[in-house]
């Protein structure tokens, strides 16, 4: 392969990995989205009491949503790292 056909493939491997990434991220938006409003409508629908027990069993606060999602980015990128040390190990 010559200098522009490698410049080609790896960029091509860097646009369908963000292009994975950035979808996988969107269907974990989509998820957090359906999962607070099923918190919602769990909420509106026990006595006021509960109310704190439905707080406390949340599972996908701030906090946890960020881990998840970087924990996405870091096995997506793990993932395209990986590909390219192979192509790279296996093209010479």
């Amino acid at each position: 392969m010559n200098k522009i056909e490698e410049d080609v493939f790896a960029f091509q491997i860097d646009r369908i990995f963000k292009s994975m990434s950035r979808n996988i991220l969107i269907l974990f938006e989509d998820l957090e989205q359906v999962h607070h409003n099923n918190f919602d409508k769990l909420k509106d629908n026990l006595p006021i009491e509960f109310s704190p027990v439905v707080d406390m069993s949340d599972y996908l606060d701030a906090n946890s949503y960020n881990y998840y999602r970087k924990k996405i980015l870091d096995i997506t990128n793990g993932c395209k790292r990986e590909l390219e040390s192979y192509i790279n190990t296996n093209s010479q």
